[in-house]
């Protein structure tokens, strides 16, 4: 009996299929935010008094950004957007960002406090027939102001993830945002915010991150984009 559960045991480890029921502690594991390591201690395989332990990672489904001429993306912190759909306010600015389209969208966000006032952004990122181009999806920023959220950037045709990045503008992080498809090579552009809004002006020289740069920040939105998964938007 022993030899079989020892068998199949080793068949879990090996194919990386689970049982709850094996589960009894969870830690996420440093420095790799798409994985979590699975800590197992079962009693019915105690063997000459000791616990059998093992250690399994699973790596959830993620994007990572690809370089683009030598450009050091390595200090990038990935995070993978909400699963849980949004406070019934913050649901409400982002329909009426978006609009009421015929279509179904679907929508990824994250809450990111971009201006250090303690009070978090939403980046949006929505995905739909009518909002969507062989260079990607649209992009929307909605800043917190009290109990309502104002509509402060709408940024065509973006590849997630998007990054946070550390160095600032007016306050406020700056956005870098991969172009990819279509006809033009993948590039990255810095969006910065002029006191009011993030001013989309990629394809300038001002916005091209030169090459060799080395870029420190967060990347929200660090998800595959499938039709199976993001957050279905609403019409009320």
């Amino acid at each position: 009996m022993i030899k079989a559960i020892e068998r199949a045991t080793w068949w879990i480890l090996i194919t990386g299929i689970l049982f709850p029921c094996l589960v009894l502690a969870t830690e996420p594991i440093i420095n790799e935010p798409y994985a979590l390591k699975k800590t197992f201690k079962s009693q019915f395989l105690e063997k000459n008094s000791k616990f059998i332990r093992y250690h399994i990672r699973i790596r959830l489904p993620q994007k990572k950004l690809p370089s683009v001429r030598e450009i050091n993306l390595e200090n990038i912190e990935y995070i993978s957007s909400a699963t849980e759909p949004p406070h019934p306010t913050i649901q409400a600015a982002i329909r009426q960002a978006i609009g009421n389209p015929s279509e179904r969208i679907r929508y990824y966000y994250n809450l990111v406090d971009l201006n250090r006032d303690r009070r978090s952004e939403v980046i949006v990122y929505a995905v739909g027939s009518s909002i969507c181009g062989s260079g990607g999806c649209t992009l929307y920023v909605l800043e917190s102001r009290g109990v309502t959220y104002s509509l402060i950037a709408k940024i065509p045709t973006t590849t997630n993830p998007i990054i946070i990045s550390d160095e600032k503008t007016n306050g406020w992080n700056d956005l870098i945002i991969l172009t990819e498809g279509g006809s033009l090579p993948p590039n990255y552009w810095r969006i910065r915010f002029d006191g009011n809004i993030y001013v989309d002006n990629r394809h300038t020289a001002e916005s091209e991150i030169p090459d060799r740069t080395t870029i420190t920040g967060k990347a929200v939105i660090a998800n595959t984009i499938d039709p199976k998964t993001g957050i279905v938007l609403e019409n009320h």
